[in-house]
């Protein structure tokens, strides 16, 4: 039996493959005490073990909460179960919950992989060599997108806990933040980074839904606004559609409470025309699936525009792709903070968008190794008729 833990928090998350019947799904058991707690199966898709087991259906992931027998601190053992149990981890489980509840029916993340509350306030210490590492990164992106002559927009999406602490009185938003460290460092390297944090909290209107931690319409209508200012020659204002209204949204916060919270916000539809259209997104299916999404890959065709953009992120970046796609005959997207130089070369942008949250700040990520999984599916998908 092969497997690990990668996350051991409000998730709980790994993989585990039985070498001797690599065919055959291994069974996930949680236990406290000997008590069981929770079971699942690892079949979810890690790309990341492809390389190194041959393929990667062997993952797991699951939100350790009241709903699904989790309590506020407790012993933990994780076993894979194939011919007998292997014990995969054991340890104190400790969660204060990953839904901090703010006023007037808003929802925030709290103790989440990202510890995003802590942060925020300043209570978790981050290493000097991680924020000098993550700044010269950036600016190693801009510099060698200015060489390419491609036009490079690097945008951190606000923190909802920090544009919206009005709701929640009991988290104090710190100054010494991580992205304003990284963004101070990347000044001294001559890196231009946009972070709206003051536009987005001048704003008389909420931007952010209520129970979800992304922007809603108007806070993705205002990213657009700023794109245009900084990019006029490829983000035009005249094509930005407008919001309809969704009377039953139930965010990635509202979803883990329970009974569920809704609410009535506006959203940007997909674009489902015979001139704009997605021709191909992976990531729906992956999310549909609920299973990681690294690397995964959407291409949206729009007649009615020209030049081609390129956008790296994760959620955020993809909460975003039904506006920005309005602009460009082509947008390729990729679900992943790390960068790759051959995918830029294959595709040839105009522009590269990207559009990172600021609760994954400072990130461990390396754009020498790559995404070769992400690049061979690219590769295929841009041979193909469109």
């Amino acid at each position: 039996m092969k497997g690990y833990i990668d996350r051991f928090d409000s998730t709980i998350a790994g993989w585990a493959v039985d070498m001797d019947a690599p065919d055959r799904p291994v069974e996930i058991l949680v236990e406290s005490n000997g008590k069981e707690i929770y079971r699942c199966s690892a079949v979810l898709m890690r790309t990341d073990l492809i390389s190194s087991l041959g393929r990667g259906e062997h993952g797991f992931s699951f939100d350790a909460t009241e709903k699904n027998g989790f309590f506020q601190s407790m012993p933990l053992q994780i076993f894979a179960l194939a011919e007998s149990k292997h014990l995969l981890h054991e340890g104190d489980w400790v969660y204060e919950g990953m839904v901090a509840r703010g006023s007037d029916n808003w929802l925030f993340l709290n103790t989440d992989f990202n510890q995003v509350n802590l942060r925020m306030a300043g209570k978790v210490g981050v290493n000097p060599d991680d924020i000098f590492k993550t700044a010269l990164q950036f600016s190693t992106r801009d510099a060698l997108l200015f060489k390419m002559n491609i036009k490079y927009i690097s945008l951190i999406m606000p923190e909802k806990n920090v544009v919206c602490a009005r709701y929640l009185p009991s988290l104090k938003v710190s100054e010494l933040r991580p992205a304003l460290l990284i963004l101070e460092q990347a000044k001294k390297f001559n890196c231009r980074i946009l972070y709206p944090v003051d536009k987005f909290i001048a704003e008389k209107a909420d931007l952010f839904y209520k129970t979800d931690t992304h922007a809603n319409a108007y806070g993705y209508q205002l990213i657009y606004k700023m794109l245009a200012q900084e990019a006029p020659e490829f983000f035009n204002l005249e094509l930005l559609p407008s919001p309809v209204l969704n009377s039953r949204f139930c965010g990635d916060l509202g979803g883990k409470m329970t009974p569920p919270h809704f609410e009535e916000t506006l959203v940007f539809p997909r674009p489902e025309s015979s001139t704009h259209f997605y021709q191909y997104d992976r990531v729906k299916e992956v999310i549909d699936a609920g299973g990681r999404l690294r690397g995964e890959v959407v291409s949206i065709l729009n007649r009615n525009a020209k030049k081609k953009l390129l956008v790296f992120g994760t959620s955020t970046a993809y909460a975003a792709l039904p506006l920005v796609s309005c602009a460009f005959e082509q947008t390729l997207f990729v679900w992943e903070n790390t960068f790759d130089y051959r995918i830029i070369e294959l595709f040839s942008p105009d522009c590269v968008l990207w559009l990172p949250a600021e609760r994954f700040l400072p990130m461990d990520v390396d754009d020498l190794k790559g995404l070769p999984t992400s690049f061979e599916r690219i590769k295929a998908l841009l041979a193909e008729k469109t």
